[in-house]
Formats: C-alpha cells, structure tokens, sequence
C-alpha cells in the first residue's frame, strides 16, 4: 500500500456506506473475512457498512484495539496478510477497502432535488490489490503540521511553556534552543515535526507511515501512549503546553 492511498482519510458518503459491492476475487481481505464469517461464500454482495460492522467485531473479539489508544488497530499477522499494514487508525479502514479490496456494483445517490435516486449496476472494476510480498518500513517519512483543518487552543497564545518531558526531548536536535523558555504554537508544532520527522525510519509502522510505533522509544513517555495517528498529534502536543502570562 503506498502512502497516497493511506493519506486519502476523507470520511466516507452515506452513498459509499450503503453502495453494494463485492469482494475482489484475488483479494487476501476476502480471504480473512471469509475465515471469519463464511456468510460472505453465501452474500456475493454487501454493503460497506454491513463489512465494517463485521470487521469492527473481529478487531473486538481478536483484542487487537492498542489498549493505550483504542482508535488504533494493531494488526495481527493474519490480519497483517489481508491488508498489509501493522497497524492503522479505524478512519483508514474504509478508504482502505474502497481502494484496494472491494469492486462497486450498484450505487445509490441520496435523495436530493437535483439529483433523482438511482439504483443500479455500474460496470466493474477491479482496484489495485496490495501485493502479498513483504512490505518495508519507508526509508525516511516527513511529518508536515499534524492537521491543518483542526486548531487547538493555545494557537492564539503568543507565550507558551513546554511540559519538561517534551522540551528534554526536543532538546535532542541540533537546532533546538535549549534555553528558551517561551514559544509560539508554530514553532512547538514545528519542533515536533521535525524530530518525528528525523525519527521516522524507526517509529513508521510498516505499510503505513501514518501511524507511529512508540514502544522502547523515548517518545512513549512523552506521549504516554504505545501508537499515534498523524492526525492525533495536535492533541497529544496540547498536553505538554502551559499557557503563560508576561505582564
């Protein structure tokens, strides 16, 4: 699986949810969900959503939700064969199906003036299925601003504290004024990024640079969790932030 298809984490439609569609025949997810639920030998067609609930109860009932962050799936090596990642954040996972596992057959349009409901088949086609070979961390990764549609709090704050957990640990770069007290959200944000950035061929799980691994690392302690999504990173910064007050 390539970056751009684990970047796509746009929510899906309530069209997409409730299109019919069909495993691809070559797909290694087909294979997994089948193990689970031979109900899909019988139901050549499904709905998207019906498959999530499905699969929401396998990552129940095989535990394979990170404890320390429960919106993170942590792959077990069956489930690493199906989708060839290690672990990804449950907004991945439709995405994920849509692009590489599932064939479209009818779609259905929300009602809508303009628009008239429409039922009906459309012709296949067949995504690109993720290759069964073995898939190796990315040689380095960039980590940009954790979100650009998110704003937190402290961002209109011009003064503003480190927790000594995360400056001790920004302190490791070679740019980093170790002795600056105040900093401006931007520039904490871009410190972060920067050593997740120097840090990525260690921490990117593999298949998806996306999700962070945290264990045995010094960032564990900071982020007191053992995984993190890109996308959580805004949160987890706000914590280690103290607003301060020079008059």
């Amino acid at each position: 699986m390539t970056a751009e298809e684990i970047e796509d984490t746009r929510m899906v439609t309530a069209s997409e949810l409730f299109n019919t569609y069909t495993f691809v025949e070559t797909s290694p997810f087909k294979v997994f969900m089948t193990k689970k639920f031979p109900i899909f030998l019988t139901h050549l067609t499904f709905s998207l959503n019906f498959l999530l609930i499905l699969f929401k109860s396998v990552v129940a009932i095989d535990n394979l939700q990170d404890p320390t962050n429960t919106t993170i799936i942590v792959c077990s090596e069956e489930l690493y064969q199906a989708l060839q990642v290690t672990a990804l954040h449950y907004l991945d996972v439709p995405r994920l199906l849509i692009r590489n596992h599932l064939v479209l057959r009818t779609i259905s349009y929300p009602t809508n003036p303009t628009i008239p409901n429409q039922i009906g088949p459309i012709p296949p086609e067949t995504p690109n299925v993720p290759s069964t070979s073995k898939i190796t961390k990315p040689k380095k990764y960039r980590f940009d601003r954790p979100s650009e549609s998110s704003t937190s709090f402290y961002e209109t704050t011009p003064h503003l504290k480190m927790s000594i957990a995360l400056h001790t640990l920004l302190s490791s770069l070679p740019h980093f004024p170790a002795t600056k007290e105040y900093f401006t959200y931007r520039e904490i944000e871009r410190y972060v990024c920067e050593y997740l950035s120097a840090q990525s061929l260690e921490l990117c799980v593999a298949g998806n640079p996306y999700v962070l691994s945290l264990k045995n690392h010094p960032l564990r302690t900071v982020m007191r969790c053992d995984h993190i999504h890109r996308t959580q990173l805004k949160r987890l910064i706000d914590q280690h932030l103290l607003k301060c007050s020079l008059q």
